[in-house]
């Protein structure tokens, strides 16, 4: 049993989820496979919809256009103005690589780079204004908007498929199936 089915969840606090902190699944299994770094191991598991309160990311985007149309002043900055990152250069060097498998290939070469090694044990990442840091959480908005499951429906362009991706909130609403 891993980890995950024990209830031990690693929830990354990385800055660089898309949507936000959770756990991210999906119903599409290609790109369940597309993501995982353990093609041999993928959990598989169902939400409990009876007691889930799921939002959906294109009623979110409205809400966040709205607030961002009525509060023009407060919305208006630009990402490299607002974040702090020591690593920078290596992500911005990664994200300019425009194909995922190739993007994994540059990381791991990265990975051998002392420098790279070190910073990336001592990285300084955060919002430098604590409001634009929950604007920019999805994750959190929808709790905070009631809500327990993000869910988006839509193409990623960089992998061409339909991603159908639940961001879940809690947990709890989650039932793994053993194999």
């Amino acid at each position: 049993m891993n980890s995950f089915e024990s209830g031990d969840i690693y929830i990354s606090k990385s800055m660089k989820n898309i949507r936000g902190n959770g756990v991210y699944t999906t119903s599409n299994f290609k790109v369940t496979q597309y993501f995982s770094e353990n093609k041999n191991y993928i959990s598989k598991m169902f939400l409990d919809k009876n007691n889930s309160n799921i939002l959906e990311s294109s009623y979110f985007m409205g809400v966040m256009e709205i607030m961002v149309e009525n509060h023009h002043n407060e919305f208006n900055y630009d990402d490299k103005d607002i974040i702090f990152d020591s690593m920078e250069k290596y992500y911005n060097k990664i994200e300019e690589t425009s194909n995922f498998d190739e993007q994994k290939k540059l990381l791991k070469k990265l990975e051998q780079d002392t420098e790279f090694q070190e910073l990336r044990k001592n990285r300084k990442y955060y919002y430098k204004d604590n409001k634009i840091a929950v604007l920019n959480n999805m994750g959190l908005l929808t709790l905070l908007m009631g809500y327990n499951v993000l869910h988006t429906d839509e193409i990623d362009t960089q992998i061409n498929m339909n991603i159908e991706e639940y961001l879940i909130l809690d947990s709890s609403l989650l039932q793994i199936c053993h194999r």
